[in-house]
């Protein structure tokens, strides 16, 4: 994740609702008297011109006098005030450090997983607050003039209860830091934090509970099913392993590989960007992404599928590396790989690729796919017009060496290094034929194909 990508994407979001500013009292406030003069106006009914003589003779007669809710009392602390209420959840928690301070530390006893944690803080330099329990983080954004109203409470399945157990004891800090994760030394900078009641982010009535057959460790899980696909083999390791295995045997010839995991700070932490490496014995690797919780299993952008030999048995290892590769350590990660079955394929050009993909409720069928030898350096696939669309992307077995990137509609990146896999995306509809492609950035491949796959929606 690119931080200042992100710095740029909440003040695109603060931008588009400053006509509906983060403090929403004001708003229920108003909602509430116009839902009072509706009832008035309703109990009425074929009376009005009655009422309204009424009305006129005796001024007030409709008035309710009942008064607006109270706002909730904030919570200040050496001169910094916490909201007493954030997206109608209540304070629970509420701590400010001193001026000038970078880091704050203080202990809190969690008696509920439906929370919001909101990081707040005053600087004049561009910095970041990160928010940590017990070493999670469970906030990390810029500092910005206004809290902004987009925050996603803690899933009840977080890892973080794996590391702050409810009714224990848990030390909350804060940092200010830079776009680089370096300490920001700020003399006016103050920092604070809103730990909110949240019965609003509820992940289980949209992905549904744990199943018998899903494998669940520490709060983190693999789904036995995901959309089409199934389960083969799955292991998450202790708090600390910077390596785990497993094996399978593949049912047809590609693999679907997800990686799930909990590093602290993995983003940007002294300026690293970490990676979980997943190696497989027929000599096939790729670098996925430690993302926690359902929100990766649920977003099959995240996974990569692989080409593997039918019916034999093949070793999995994973390891935490940096981006390059390189072996890391990081005594308070938890990683985890799970291997799944693809469903049903269609053979195109000598590639398997998915006959459907399921994103966010939306099924994808197959329509066409683009090959070409990886030599050739570029593949390119003209999108359809007026109907929204995912795209694959990917190759086969490019050599040491090679990495790609690729660009879409609106987006474009570089793809971790590997040496086969693909990934994919969705894009909204477009009104005119755009070009997407997936080329080489960077080595000389040995070998190898470069593949591009249309999917549209299933009517």
């Amino acid at each position: 994740m690119n931080l200042q990508n992100l710095r740029d994407e909440l003040t695109a979001r603060a931008a588009t609702v400053d006509d509906h500013p983060a403090d929403l009292l004001p708003g229920v406030r108003t909602k509430i008297r116009h839902t009072r003069r509706r009832r008035v106006l309703t109990a009425a009914g074929a009376a009005v011109a009655a009422v309204a003589l009424v009305a006129t003779i005796l001024p007030g007669t409709l008035t309710n006098s009942s008064p607006d809710p109270a706002e909730p009392a904030p919570y200040v602390q050496n001169g910094f005030s916490v909201p007493g209420e954030f997206d109608d959840g209540p304070l629970m928690k509420g701590w400010a450090g001193t001026v000038g301070q970078n880091r704050v530390e203080f202990d809190w006893t969690p008696m509920s997983k439906a929370l919001k944690f909101v990081g707040m803080c005053r600087t004049d330099s561009e910095a970041m607050i990160w928010v940590r329990v017990n070493g999670f983080t469970v906030d990390s954004v810029p500092c910005m003039k206004d809290l902004s109203p987009y925050k996603n409470g803690v899933p009840s399945e977080s890892a973080l209860w794996a590391d702050a157990p409810i009714g224990q004891p848990a030390k909350v800090t804060l940092d200010l830091v830079d776009l680089n994760g370096r300490p920001v030394q700020d003399p006016q900078q103050q920092l604070a934090v809103g730990i909110y009641s949240d019965q609003t982010y509820n992940p289980s009535a949209q992905w549904g509970p744990s199943q018998p057959g899903d494998y669940v460790r520490d709060g983190l899980r693999f789904r036995q099913q995901v959309g089409p696909q199934t389960r083969l083999a799955a292991t998450i390791g202790d708090r600390g392993d910077m390596q785990v295995g497993t094996s399978f045997i593949a049912h047809s010839r590609s693999v679907v590989v997800q990686t799930l995991g909990t590093p602290g700070d993995y983003v940007v932490q002294d300026n690293v960007e970490y990676r979980i490496q997943v190696r497989l014995s027929d000599g096939s690797s790729v670098n996925g992404y430690p993302g926690a919780g359902d929100q990766s299993q649920l977003d099959t952008s995240q996974h990569i599928q692989l080409a593997v030999p039918a019916g034999q048995r093949v070793q999995v290892t994973a390891r935490l590396v940096d981006k390059f590769g390189r072996p890391m350590s990081v005594p308070k990660a938890r990683i985890g790989v799970a291997i799944y079955d693809p469903g049903p394929q269609v053979t195109t050009n000598g590639i398997d690729l998915d006959r459907e993909k399921e994103v966010d409720g939306t099924r994808y069928r197959f329509v066409r796919s683009v090959v070409v030898p990886a030599s050739s350096g570029k593949v390119e696939l003209t999108t359809p017009v007026g109907q929204r669309f995912l795209w694959a992307y990917g190759n086969t077995n490019l050599g040491p060496g090679v990495t790609t990137r690729w660009r879409g509609v609106t987006a474009d990146q570089d793809g971790p290094p590997a040496s086969s896999g693909f990934g994919w995306a969705t894009e909204d509809a477009q009104p005119t034929p755009k070009t997407v492609n997936y080329r080489i950035s960077s080595g000389r491949p040995t070998g190898g194909k470069l593949v591009i796959a249309l999917y549209l929606p299933l009517s």
